[in-house]
């Protein structure tokens, strides 16, 4: 089960890298550009493109405005097995296990 855990987290990691560096592209920056705007060596920037470090939520911030999207852009849509772990508390998992079995309210919308 850990060994799951620490490959979805990893996942995730490289997912945000990956959108990072797609979003970059796409702005027509080239690394050093905004590794230097966000206050980081291009290395940093690097390893956080290819998911080898993972990039703080604060430099996430930092990355988004630079890049002129919103955060969320960045942050990858995750199973609902991986935002589990990822938030790792017992009451998000029964939240979650609700809301499969109890399906949508439909009566209060007509």
């Amino acid at each position: 089960m850990r060994q799951q855990k620490e490959l979805e987290e990893r996942n995730f990691i490289v997912a945000m890298g990956a959108r990072i560096c797609k979003l970059r592209r796409e702005c027509g920056l080239r690394p050093i550009e905004l590794a230097r705007s966000i206050g980081v060596s291009r290395a940093l920037l690097y390893s956080y493109e290819i998911g080898e470090t993972n990039c703080p939520a604060y430099r996430l911030q930092q990355i988004a405005e630079r890049l002129e999207v919103d955060v969320r852009v960045l942050i990858p849509i995750l199973s609902s097995n991986s935002l589990q772990i990822l938030r790792g508390t017992q009451k998000r998992l029964r939240l979650s296990a609700e809301r499969k079995t109890s399906g949508p309210d439909i009566g209060n919308s007509l």
